[in-house]
């Protein structure tokens, strides 16, 4: 039976980057909201690659994410992001990791090993990180609120890298991370990390 794929992309900016965002819809969830640099055969290329056979159109679904994300990227205050997901292209370590990594609140952040152990998988920090690599549901999986211990924001998979995470968590209101890639002070003290400092 052929799977009832939708999508809908849209131009945005993310603070230094600008590109457009892609959002998937599979049997009424999102398996995919991602980011890319332009030119548009690179977002063709991968919906036809991971999704052969998504046709574009705006349902209502992906006209809400759209609407929801636009809003965000304006600063408005959207707490969580509540649209349905479908975590079913994932391991079960990965759905373990991004859906602790869903939790995590705007405004706060939380360390790749806080959130290992809090999957299940006390010391497995890299692996938590790989897994946060392979994240399709950008910003509805809010993994760009997850850093180092140090307070460094580490590494982050969208177009613009660490900087445009930076900017996120700027946009956010997260303390520490006016500076520059590589050199803020992270937020964890003064009581904002989520929901305390892992060693």
């Amino acid at each position: 039976m052929k799977e009832d794929l939708s999508y809908s992309v849209f131009s945005a900016r993310l603070g230094p980057v600008s590109g457009l965002v892609l959002t998937v819809e599979r049997r009424g969830k999102i398996p995919a909201l991602r980011f890319f640099s332009p030119p548009r055969e690179n977002f063709r290329k991968w919906i036809k690659r991971e999704y052969p056979g998504a046709r574009e159109r705006k349902t209502e679904l992906l006209g809400a994410v759209e609407k929801a994300i636009r809003e965000y990227l304006r600063g408005g205050h959207r707490k969580q992001f509540d649209f349905p997901l479908d975590f079913s292209d994932y391991t079960d370590f990965q759905k373990r990791i991004l859906g602790e990594t869903r939790k995590i609140p705007r405004g706060r952040t939380v360390s790749y090993r806080w959130l290992a152990e809090k999957a299940g998988a006390p010391g497995a920090s890299r692996a938590a990180g790989r897994a946060l690599g392979a994240n399709r549901q950008l910003l509805l999986v809010p993994c760009h609120r997850v850093i180092r211990t140090d307070g460094n924001p580490g590494g982050f998979s969208a177009p613009g890298g660490p900087a445009v995470k930076i900017w996120l968590l700027k946009l956010e209101k997260v303390q520490g991370f006016d500076a520059e890639p590589g050199r803020g002070t992270g937020n964890m003290g003064g009581g904002v990390v989520f929901p305390a400092r892992i060693s």
